[in-house]
């Protein structure tokens, strides 16, 4: 089973001291509507030949639009050498439901 985080605590774990690392893998487009701060943004489609870019030691999240492709990613990077990455549940569709409604969705 995936590793997930709701939107509820994820949002009490960025304003701890160690929050986690945040990997969107959405493509530009869709970052250009919405996305959080700090984000570390690169799509699905590279992630393979940029994971180096990535410290496997890091408690990291992975967000996407629905949670799909985000879980796919947090596998991959599971069974590549993360042992510390989870999958944002829902993606940014529960994120502007739960947490603000103001961004816009789509």
């Amino acid at each position: 089973m995936t590793p997930e985080v709701s939107a509820r605590d994820l949002a009490v774990e960025l304003q701890g001291e160690n929050p986690p690392v945040l990997l969107d893998v959405r493509d530009p487009d869709e970052l250009a509507i919405n996305s959080l701060q700090g984000i570390i943004a690169i799509p699905i489609g590279q992630i393979v030949n940029r994971k180096l870019e990535l410290d496997p030691t890091a408690d990291t999240v992975v967000i996407c639009h629905t949670g799909l492709r985000s879980g796919q990613v947090t596998e991959y990077l599971l069974d590549n050498g993360f042992p510390k990455v989870r999958n944002l549940r829902g993606g940014m569709k529960a994120w502007v439901r739960e947490m603000d409604p103001s961004m816009p969705d789509y």
